[in-house]
Protein backbone atom coordinates (compact mmCIF):
# COMPACT_ATOMS: atom_id res chain seq x y z
CA UNK A 1 0.00 0.00 0.00
CA UNK A 2 1.43 3.10 -0.84
CA UNK A 3 1.08 6.23 1.09
CA UNK A 4 -0.76 8.32 -0.60
CA UNK A 5 -4.08 5.12 -1.00
CA UNK A 6 -3.80 4.96 3.03
CA UNK A 7 -4.45 8.96 3.61
CA UNK A 8 -6.88 8.74 0.41
CA UNK A 9 -8.83 6.09 2.90
CA UNK A 10 -8.43 7.80 5.42
CA UNK A 11 -9.64 11.06 4.87
CA UNK A 12 -12.86 9.65 2.80
CA UNK A 13 -14.74 8.68 6.31
CA UNK A 14 -18.00 11.32 5.67
CA UNK A 15 -18.99 10.11 9.53
CA UNK A 16 -15.68 9.90 11.87
CA UNK A 17 -15.60 8.52 15.08
CA UNK A 18 -15.61 9.83 18.63
CA UNK A 19 -13.07 7.73 20.40
CA UNK A 20 -12.96 7.17 24.21
CA UNK A 21 -11.60 5.36 26.34
CA UNK A 22 -12.70 3.48 29.32
CA UNK A 23 -10.25 4.27 31.96
CA UNK A 24 -9.80 2.65 35.82
CA UNK A 25 -7.74 4.74 38.05
CA UNK A 26 -6.36 4.37 41.32
CA UNK A 27 -6.66 7.32 43.86
CA UNK A 28 -7.01 7.92 47.17
CA UNK A 29 -9.60 8.90 49.65
CA UNK A 30 -9.53 12.84 49.56
CA UNK A 31 -9.67 12.30 45.34
CA UNK A 32 -13.08 9.72 45.54
CA UNK A 33 -14.45 11.98 48.07
CA UNK A 34 -14.28 14.54 45.28
CA UNK A 35 -14.88 12.92 42.73
CA UNK A 36 -17.92 11.18 44.29
CA UNK A 37 -19.23 15.05 44.84
CA UNK A 38 -18.33 17.03 41.76
CA UNK A 39 -18.43 14.07 39.26
CA UNK A 40 -14.83 14.88 38.22
CA UNK A 41 -11.44 15.38 39.42
CA UNK A 42 -7.54 16.05 38.42
CA UNK A 43 -5.22 13.77 38.38
CA UNK A 44 -1.39 13.68 39.24
CA UNK A 45 1.23 14.47 36.63
CA UNK A 46 2.49 11.59 34.52
CA UNK A 47 0.19 9.45 36.47
CA UNK A 48 -0.31 6.10 34.85
CA UNK A 49 -3.72 5.01 33.63
CA UNK A 50 -4.87 1.49 32.55
CA UNK A 51 -7.42 1.97 29.55
CA UNK A 52 -10.03 -0.94 29.67
CA UNK A 53 -11.50 -0.42 26.64
CA UNK A 54 -11.61 1.77 23.45
CA UNK A 55 -14.53 3.02 21.59
CA UNK A 56 -16.53 5.06 19.82
CA UNK A 57 -19.06 7.15 21.92
CA UNK A 58 -21.34 7.29 19.32
CA UNK A 59 -21.85 4.48 17.95
CA UNK A 60 -20.81 2.02 20.79
CA UNK A 61 -18.38 -0.19 18.81
CA UNK A 62 -14.80 -1.02 20.07
CA UNK A 63 -11.87 0.43 18.32
CA UNK A 64 -10.50 -2.59 16.41
CA UNK A 65 -14.04 -3.52 14.82
CA UNK A 66 -15.12 0.23 13.54
CA UNK A 67 -11.86 1.88 13.31
CA UNK A 68 -12.00 2.54 9.11
CA UNK A 69 -15.33 2.47 8.23
CA UNK A 70 -17.87 5.06 9.05
CA UNK A 71 -19.68 5.69 12.07
CA UNK A 72 -22.70 4.24 12.24
CA UNK A 73 -24.22 6.69 14.48
CA UNK A 74 -23.47 9.22 12.24
CA UNK A 75 -25.67 7.57 9.49
CA UNK A 76 -28.57 6.55 12.00
CA UNK A 77 -29.18 5.24 15.13
CA UNK A 78 -30.59 1.18 13.45
CA UNK A 79 -27.35 -0.48 15.13
CA UNK A 80 -28.74 0.44 18.24
CA UNK A 81 -32.07 -1.08 17.73
CA UNK A 82 -31.68 -4.51 16.23
CA UNK A 83 -30.98 -3.23 12.58
CA UNK A 84 -33.20 -2.51 9.59
CA UNK A 85 -36.79 -3.23 11.39
CA UNK A 86 -38.38 -3.58 7.44
CA UNK A 87 -35.95 -6.51 6.48
CA UNK A 88 -35.41 -8.39 10.08
CA UNK A 89 -36.89 -11.74 11.34
CA UNK A 90 -40.32 -11.13 12.73
CA UNK A 91 -41.14 -12.18 16.28
CA UNK A 92 -43.45 -15.57 15.95
CA UNK A 93 -47.11 -15.69 17.35
CA UNK A 94 -48.22 -18.92 19.49
CA UNK A 95 -51.48 -20.59 17.73
CA UNK A 96 -53.65 -22.25 20.50
CA UNK A 97 -53.96 -26.16 19.67
CA UNK A 98 -57.19 -27.67 20.68
CA UNK A 99 -55.59 -29.82 23.45
CA UNK A 100 -53.63 -26.73 24.14
CA UNK A 101 -57.17 -25.12 25.33
CA UNK A 102 -57.52 -27.89 27.99
CA UNK A 103 -54.71 -27.95 29.52
CA UNK A 104 -54.55 -24.04 30.09
CA UNK A 105 -55.59 -23.79 33.44
CA UNK A 106 -58.53 -20.90 33.68
CA UNK A 107 -58.63 -18.03 35.80
CA UNK A 108 -61.37 -18.57 39.08
CA UNK A 109 -64.57 -16.19 38.64
CA UNK A 110 -64.37 -12.58 39.80
CA UNK A 111 -65.93 -12.03 43.38
CA UNK A 112 -68.05 -9.80 44.56
CA UNK A 113 -66.81 -7.90 47.65
CA UNK A 114 -68.76 -9.03 50.88
CA UNK A 115 -70.64 -6.32 52.53
CA UNK A 116 -68.83 -4.76 56.00
CA UNK A 117 -70.77 -6.29 58.88
CA UNK A 118 -70.76 -3.06 60.95
CA UNK A 119 -74.03 -2.15 63.01
CA UNK A 120 -74.64 0.95 61.39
Amino acid sequence: MTVESTSRSASTLKHPHTWVVAAEIVVDDSVARVADFRGSFRTKTEQRIDALDTYCRACRRPFADVSKSDCAAGVDNRHLIGGDQSVRAKRKTHERQSWDRMTTPRRPPKRRPRPLASGR
